[in-house]
């Protein structure tokens, strides 16, 4: 394979090529087709795997409006699979609460507990707002 190279052949038929690639149109073309042959007939396995290595390597949220894909380290991926909340074995996302320096502070937790932690973050500040909201009419009727 090394001496077809060298002497400028495709490294699969062996014909003479017409670039600085290592196979020659004809061969790379083959190629484009079995590969997305094999794409269409294994999608699903693609699209896990994708989403899976998105998910654990990415960090999506929404700024000013928009979803937005950050890329920040995070917390390991437990190797058990099991949420750090619950410890169901379920599917986990990665619940952030705070970015610093490139870092997203958060675990890994299942949808149910996600769900509840994203609950909980938004009545601690409709506390607060109530509070605020509270003190005011409190200070207007005095």
């Amino acid at each position: 394979m090394a001496k077809r190279k060298a002497l400028g052949l495709c490294v699969s038929c062996g014909k003479p090529k017409d670039s600085e690639r290592v196979k020659c149109a004809e061969c790379r073309e083959k190629a484009r087709v079995n590969f997305r042959n094999y794409y269409a007939s294994h999608k699903e396995k693609f699209s896990k795997y994708c989403s899976d290595y998105h998910r654990k390597n990415f960090l999506y949220t929404v700024i000013e409006g928009k979803k937005v894909r950050l890329v920040v380290y995070k917390r390991d991926y437990p190797s058990d699979n099991c949420c750090e909340l619950c410890s169901a074995q379920k599917r986990l996302v990665y619940h952030h609460w705070r970015i610093e320096n490139k870092k997203a502070y958060g675990l890994w937790i299942c949808g149910f507990c996600h769900k509840f932690a994203e609950i909980f973050d938004k009545k601690n500040e409709l506390v607060k707002k109530y509070e605020e909201l509270k003190k005011k009419i409190e200070f207007e009727f005095t």
